[in-house]
């Protein structure tokens, strides 16, 4: 009995090490209008076999390049790895495909477990079934294996699998490695009445093209988001940083020596920004957020927060500036109607030489702003249709 239990541990630490040193087909998730931003991001990662989709960046790497992507992207809303490929005829083909996978060798079964699914063809009347079904395949195969099953759990979930099936039948089981969605970075804990997503926040910092080090001012900057994203990427300092739970420390074989040293390699990387960063806002319990989520980041140093009504305020400094912000939204927060014919006068008569950019799902009141727009990017907000628009003025 104790060869056989030696035998199957060696077995199973030899599953593990294979999976470790492995090529992962992995995709990271990301927001409309920002996937060649995050392929760029990959890129810089070094993964390999870069490939843009709908929403979403597809590639390759190793399980150091998962643990990286994870702590290292800025534009990705959730990391997912691959476990297995098949077609599916039918419904008992699909179900027969998913109880084939070793679930077993992937996670404890003291491990809670979520279940979502994506379906593009008509085997199925609704992802709820087809979601149900694979959560059936897991537990069955646990109960076969290890006499047990696991629990399922919506709220909190330690392990998070994904299914998508495309229109000829593919299916695709991946292991979303990141669990909470990347946005959550855990800076935040101040929230304004309209907060913007940390991950479109990065995304839009990085396509209005700013160098990390030209002065930048959000003249209305609410919780803070956009400045202390900025921070960050002018310091290149990893998003994920502040984050302690991460879904894949709960599959087995984590490998809590390779996640340290790529923690540590990416920390020795950082440095102070060294950008003038400024933000205004009139509201002093709003401002007041930001200061907070500033310090949370351990950014307060780099980020001078003002209140102030960006309407009576003029351009402080010589030379060139950007501009970037996120003003109120007709769908969000009312705002008069005059608001972004305001916001054109006070840029054109107070804020010669800069480069602005700002994201408004008010799309009749962007053509209120009475400037030639130089770019119009279209971007979603959640699910607001939005458009990043640039002035030079």
């Amino acid at each position: 009995k104790v060869r056989q239990l030696r035998f199957q541990q060696s077995l199973w630490l030899f599953k593990i090490q294979q999976m470790l040193d492995k090529d992962f087909e992995i995709i990271a998730k990301t927001f409309m209008g920002l996937e060649q931003v995050l392929a760029t991001e990959i890129q810089q990662l070094g993964g390999r076999e870069v490939r843009v989709l709908k929403r979403s960046v597809s590639f390759k790497g190793d399980i150091g390049t998962v643990y990286k992507a994870n702590l290292k992207l800025r534009t990705a809303l959730s990391v997912l790895v691959n476990i297995r490929t098949f077609r599916a005829h039918d419904q008992k083909g699909y179900s027969k495909g998913l109880s084939e996978i070793a679930w077993e060798d992937l996670f404890d079964v003291e491990k809670t477990i979520s279940v979502s699914a994506i379906v593009n063809n008509d085997m199925f009347d609704n992802t709820m079934y087809a979601a149900l079904l694979v959560k059936d395949a897991i537990v069955d195969r646990f109960r076969e294996k290890v006499g047990t099953r696991p629990s399922v759990s919506k709220i909190s979930p330690d392990i998070k699998v994904n299914v998508h099936m495309n229109a000829k039948n593919i299916v695709s089981v991946n292991l979303d490695s990141s669990g909470m969605p990347l946005f959550k970075r855990g800076y935040k804990t101040g929230i304004g009445a309209a907060p913007i997503n940390e991950v479109l926040a990065a995304g839009i910092i990085q396509l209005t093209g700013w160098d990390k080090r030209m002065p930048l001012l959000d003249p209305m900057c609410g919780s803070g988001t956009l400045l202390i994203e900025a921070a960050l990427y002018a310091g290149n300092i990893p998003p994920g940083i502040f984050r302690s739970e991460f879904a894949f420390k709960n599959w087995k074989g984590f490998d809590k020596e390779l996640f340290t040293t790529i923690k540590q390699g990416l920390l020795e990387r950082c440095t102070d920004p060294d950008a003038k960063l400024v933000g205004f806002d009139i509201e002093r319990e709003t401002l007041d957020k930001a200061i907070e989520n500033s310090e949370n980041a351990a950014l307060e140093d780099f980020i001078e927060l003002k209140e102030k009504d960006f309407f009576t305020s003029s351009k402080d400094i010589t030379g060139r500036q950007w501009i970037i912000f996120n003003p109120p939204y007709n769908k969000r927060i009312g705002t008069e109607p005059d608001f972004y014919k305001e916001i054109g006068d006070t840029l054109k008569q107070k804020y010669p030489n800069s480069n602005v950019w700002f994201i408004s799902a008010d799309l009749d009141g962007i053509k209120n702003v009475g400037l030639r727009a130089a770019r119009r990017i279209p971007l979603m907000n959640g699910d607001l249709d939005c458009r990043l628009v640039n002035y030079d003025i």
